[in-house]
């Protein structure tokens, strides 16, 4: 399946558009080549069929002069970079969420009667290892602020490997290969270090609160 679209039910002849992307809008352009439509209903919890399904045929535009890419090896290494782009935001987003429980946590904590110093630390350690998985991931620091990187974030780099040659009629270059298996390495180390923080420097913190 490369792309399921709804739209209401309503009386009358209606229209539905695909985009030839795949999956949603920040999916790449589906390769050249045949394929079915097919349409249902959804009504009171069951779908039913509206007919069988249709063939079509997607063909390329004969404009490039470096003559014709690799379409299908094209849109399986776009499809999986943006399929790693996803989990990069979402590992970030996760990281900044726990991030922010660390600064209420402590904000709770200066509220607190004396004897949360050890806890305080703690807190403090784990924000500075998220900070630091933040930074790699996507060049950022706290509130959002953007510091003069030595190397390229994960992000830039996952970025990088979708978007070069997406839109044109060209095969995938050895530099977004390249750019797509550093930001897969980086994404590995980085994840690894938050699973540490969560197994290990957050059962630390909870044992501190109970002491």
């Amino acid at each position: 399946i490369m792309r399921k679209i709804e739209s209401p039910l309503r009386a009358g002849i209606g229209t539905v558009t695909w985009d030839m992307v795949y999956m949603d809008r920040r999916g790449p352009s589906v390769p050249p080549g045949k394929y079915s439509v097919s349409m249902e209903k959804y009504i009171g919890g069951e779908y039913t069929d509206l007919g069988e399904s249709k063939e079509f045929v997607i063909r390329a535009l004969d404009n490039s002069a470096l003559g014709k890419p690799d379409y299908k090896a094209k849109f399986e290494f776009l499809k999986k970079a943006t399929d790693m782009y996803v989990k990069i935001s979402e590992i970030n987003t996760y990281t900044n969420d726990l991030k922010k429980e660390m600064q209420e946590l402590r904000a709770e904590l200066n509220r607190t009667p004396a004897g949360t110093n050890k806890a305080d630390l703690a807190s403090r350690e784990i924000e500075k290892k998220l900070d630091d998985i933040i930074y790699t991931l996507s060049g950022r620091r706290s509130q959002n602020v953007r510091v003069d990187a030595t190397e390229p974030s994960v992000m830039n780099r996952i970025g990088f490997a979708v978007s070069a040659t997406s839109g044109a009629d060209n095969d995938i270059t050895g530099a977004q290969k390249e750019q797509y298996e550093i930001a897969v390495s980086k994404t590995e180390q980085e994840y690894e270090k938050l699973k540490e923080i969560y197994a290990i420097d957050l059962v630390r913190l909870q044992s501190d609160l109970k002491d």
